[in-house]
C-alpha cells in the first residue's frame, strides 16, 4: 500500500538510448558539496543534478526556490523497438518521509486518544477536530506539493527525451 506519493511512469522515445543518455547527461551538474548560502543566486542551465551512468540515473531537480517535497527521481532507458523506453519513478526524499511518517502519526494519535477519551466521558467537543486537521493538513500539503513537482519533472523529462507517456 503507498501512503506517501508516488510516481511509476514509462516514456516511449524514438531516439536510442545513447541519445536519450546523451541528451539526460547536459541537463545534469554535479550536486553540490556544501551549500554555503541559505538563498542561491546562481542561474544554472541545468534542470537536474545528479548522475547518468550506463543507462541508469538519479536525479534531483534544480529549482530555485524552496519546496521541501521536490522528488528523487530515479529510472532505466533501454532499447524499446526503434527506439527507447525510460522507466521513472519518483518519490519523496527519504529524510521528508521520516518527519511526515511522525508529524502524521503524532497527529493520528492525538485524534484517537482524545476521541477515545471524550466518548469514554460522554462528552463531545469541537477540540477533538484539531488534530485531524492537522494530520489532514500535512498529508495534504505533502500530497499537493509533491504533485506539483512531479508534473512539472515529468513534463520535462518528456521535453529533454522528445517522448510521450506510455
Amino acid at each position: 500500500m503507498k501512503f506517501f506519493p508516488q510516481e511509476n511512469i514509462y516514456i516511449i522515445s524514438s531516439l536510442k538510448p545513447d541519445e536519450i543518455q546523451s541528451r539526460l547527461e547536459k541537463r545534469i551538474s554535479a550536486p553540490p558539496s556544501i551549500k554555503i548560502s541559505l538563498w542561491s543566486n546562481t542561474i544554472s542551465e541545468a534542470d537536474f543534478e545528479g548522475y547518468v551512468l550506463n543507462g541508469i540515473f538519479k536525479l534531483k531537480p534544480i529549482i530555485t526556490y524552496r519546496n521541501s517535497f521536490i522528488p528523487v527521481i530515479e529510472g532505466s532507458i533501454s532499447p524499446y523497438l526503434d527506439g527507447s523506453r525510460i522507466h521513472v519513478k519518483m518519490g519523496l526524499i527519504d529524510a521528508i518521509k521520516v518527519f511526515m511518517s511522525v508529524w502524521l502519526s503524532f497527529a493520528g494519535i492525538g485524534f484517537i486518544s482524545m476521541l477515545i477519551s471524550q466518548i469514554l466521558s460522554s462528552s463531545l467537543s469541537a477540540v477533538v477536530l484539531i488534530p485531524l486537521g492537522m494530520f489532514s493538513f500535512g498529508y495534504g500539503l505533502t500530497n499537493f506539493s509533491f504533485k506539483m513537482e512531479s508534473k512539472s519533472n515529468i513534463d520535462t523529462l518528456l521535453r529533454v527525451c522528445e517522448g510521450s507517456l506510455e
